[in-house]
């Protein structure tokens, strides 16, 4: 089995490699000669809102997806329905020093920008603990119950915070609740009838129980082949896994 795990190992690290590399050097459209900057927008941060909670579904022991209603004055959470979005959701916690203090901790919605009236959170439930605890804050909701966010600036992506019509390939690697803001480009991608940018995701995970938004990930498959395909690797399998083995590391290569 260690055997057959090493070579499992250097074929992962081989898609991982390639994964990176369309990440990181994206074959532009759009002339964009700022593609390897990451920076914040400048654009001023809006003011807190109160999102209620209305639905939520246990997606492992211990992560939930949880849909919020947005408050009356928003049609959509953000500003650009094709732009990704992100909050800065607080919680009046207590810091490592023990004393109470507003908790802050930032989650992207795992639904589409322009999704109208609710917006879709994939939360994992962190044991609480001096200066944390907002993640199982937030599973720990009720429907009616509501929480206080902010949206937060624009992230500029490689020179931009739009995403659609950029790239020819686009590599994402994630795991866990890390899947989040990489579903929501995903999503942005694939439903620009206008785009044909051909996507390839790695999933990372410890466990098959890890693996979160599966179900979604794999439906996005079958309703975008070609446009869309999805590694998923485990760092521990069970005796029975088909799927790949590693983390795609040259450590990996190197001492397979």
């Amino acid at each position: 089995r260690s055997r057959y795990n090493h070579i499992r190992q250097r074929n992962l690290w081989k898609v991982a490699a390639t994964a990176a590399a369309i990440t990181f050097i994206p074959q532009l459209t759009r002339g964009d000669k700022s593609f390897c900057t990451t920076t914040t927008s400048t654009k001023k941060k809006e003011g807190p809102m109160l999102l209620q909670l209305t639905e939520k579904w246990q997606q492992s022991p211990d992560s939930w997806k949880l849909r919020f209603a947005l408050p009356p004055n928003r049609t959509i959470l953000g500003n650009d329905p094709f732009v990704p979005t992100c909050v800065s959701v607080k919680y009046k916690g207590v810091n490592e020093s023990g004393e109470e203090e507003v908790l802050k901790k930032s989650y992207s919605p795992i639904s589409h920008p322009s999704t109208e009236g609710v917006v879709d959170f994939l939360v994992k439930e962190y044991p609480p603990r001096p200066g944390g605890g907002v993640g199982a804050y937030i599973c720990s909701l009720t429907p009616g119950e509501s929480l206080t966010a902010s949206l937060k600036a624009e992230r500029m992506m490689h020179g931009s915070p739009v995403v659609s019509k950029r790239w020819k390939k686009v590599g994402l690697v994630g795991g866990g609740t890390g899947v989040a803001p990489l579903i929501q480009i995903v999503r942005i991608l694939l439903d620009d009838p206008e785009d044909d940018t051909t996507i390839q995701f790695l999933s990372i995970n410890r466990k098959e129980r890890d693996i979160l938004m599966k179900n979604d990930l794999d439906q996005l498959v079958k309703d975008y082949p070609g446009r869309f395909s999805i590694t998923y690797s485990l760092t521990d399998p069970p005796e029975n896994w088909n799927g790949e083995v590693g983390r795609g590391t040259r450590s990996e290569e190197h001492t397979s």
